[in-house]
């Protein structure tokens, strides 16, 4: 009887346990597509909250507040975008029609949206970001902007609104942005080219809008379905050179213990080995050379919103790119800054140009980026043989001996000739203070 009732319980339990996993597990629903617009984890936003928060603007679900103050200017944008729409013969409906239909694509862009959020709202959302966003480049492009949004009574710098608009916590798809600039240009297409030069198209020209708004250089690559403006001004800033050939072209490289890296040495222990540093085109950050002794890197200006770009750029290449440039380059500049003596002569040789006078905050920096990557792979593995192939052949090994111990036994005669000096200083007052009696 009792092995009965334990059979009936087994049984129940069975029974439960297979009905979990009908109504939870095998109704989940595999997206097509990695969201890739989330909030930073708790792990990582440890002292680094600031950095990933908006710090006047919030743009997209994830920091909207309709109380803010923001919700309010924002609206003068949506205004002035919806008067732009005008003189391209598109009316307010056809604009609802088209921002409805990219609901659900633009919730699935969300990893950690509010699922009871509706559709409606988050559309409005949109909207009003989107339009904001548009009419902001746009405003910058015929010069008609000022350092003040229209509608707020404080300032808000536009160094300010550049740190916003690169935060992974603040962004919304690309693709909204693309199809409010499809708008724009519907009846005020481009004259058609003379000779071979081919007219810009929507995509090109959004793209030369936000690059031109972030300070970034318009380039010669091709730039391909960019998520986010974060995402667009990280391919922008680091991507592989098109111009190197195929053994110089980056390749995906596993780290082991065996790595490289291991021995790889620090900007002023090169400097020992003869290595010299000049400063390379700063149009591409990760094209970083070493031909003839000469280590060449491209200038990177660092500034108060460095660190904050950095971070927002390290956060999204590890958790939403198969790339892995940015990180190998965070993973480069640390190995070549050990201390204040390697920024000096980074510095000295134009290869960080510093708006900051704090030299221990650029030693700190890359420092603390480095300790965040996962070094799985490190696209700058053969740089790095090669600096070390040449610091251990001929004579360099030598010259960084003497070198390194040369400025040692200068200061120790030194200190030798200022201990006899002492001595004998102290020797002869002895002597002439010397009174014998009587």
């Amino acid at each position: 009887m009792e092995g009965g009732g334990t059979s009936e319980a087994k049984e129940n339990v069975q029974k439960k346990l297979v009905e979990f996993i009908e109504s939870q597990v095998e109704t989940l629903h595999v997206p097509s597509t990695s969201p890739y617009i989330y909030k930073v984890s708790k792990e990582l936003r440890q002292g680094h909250a600031k950095l990933f928060e908006p710090i006047s603007i919030s743009i997209g679900p994830l920091h909207y507040d309709e109380k803010s103050p923001a919700q309010e200017f924002k609206k003068w944008y949506l205004k002035n975008f919806i008067d732009r729409l005008k003189d391209a013969g598109v009316d307010k409906y056809k604009l609802a029609e088209v921002m409805s239909s990219l609901e659900p694509y633009i919730r699935r862009d969300y990893r950690d949206i509010d699922q009871q959020l509706p559709g409606d709202k988050l559309v409005q959302i949109m909207l009003l970001d989107g339009c904001f966003i548009m009419d902001l480049l746009l405003s910058q492009e015929s010069k008609d902007s000022k350092d003040s949004l229209v509608g707020r009574s404080e300032k808000v710098s536009i160094h300010t609104l550049q740190q916003d608009l690169l935060k992974i916590e603040n962004q919304i798809p690309f693709f909204v942005l693309e199809t409010l600039v499809d708008l724009t240009r519907t009846s005020q297409d481009p004259s058609p080219p003379q000779g071979n030069t081919k007219p810009e198209s929507n995509k090109q020209k959004l793209i030369s809008l936000a690059l031109d708004f972030f300070g970034v250089e318009s380039r010669d690559i091709a730039i391909e379905n960019p998520r986010h403006l974060l995402d667009l001004a990280l391919k922008s800033l680091f991507h592989e050179n098109q111009d190197s050939s195929p053994r110089q072209a980056f390749r995906t490289i596993q780290v082991s213990p065996e790595s490289s890296l291991t021995e790889a040495k620090s900007a002023s222990e090169l400097e020992m080995y003869g290595i010299q540093f000049q400063a390379g085109d700063r149009t591409n950050l990760t094209k970083v050379e070493f031909k003839n002794g000469v280590l060449t890197i491209p200038p990177l200006v660092i500034q108060e919103s460095t660190e904050s770009m950095f971070w927002n750029f390290l956060i999204f290449e590890m958790s939403s790119c198969n790339s892995r440039i940015f990180t190998s380059y965070v993973v480069l500049m640390d190995t070549l800054i050990n201390n204040e003596k390697d920024v000096e002569l980074l510095l000295h040789s134009k290869i960080l140009v510093s708006r900051l006078n704090d030299i221990k905050s650029l030693v700190s920096l890359f420092n603390d980026l480095s300790a965040t990557v996962n070094q799985k792979d490190f696209y700058f593995e053969p740089l790095i043989q090669q600096l070390n192939r040449y610091c251990r052949s001929g004579w360099h090994p030598k010259r960084a001996y003497l070198v390194q111990n040369y400025y040692d036994a200068r200061w120790d005669v030194l200190n030798n000739i200022l201990l006899f000096i002492f001595t004998v200083t102290q020797t002869l007052f002895s002597i002439l203070s010397y009174k014998p009696k009587g």
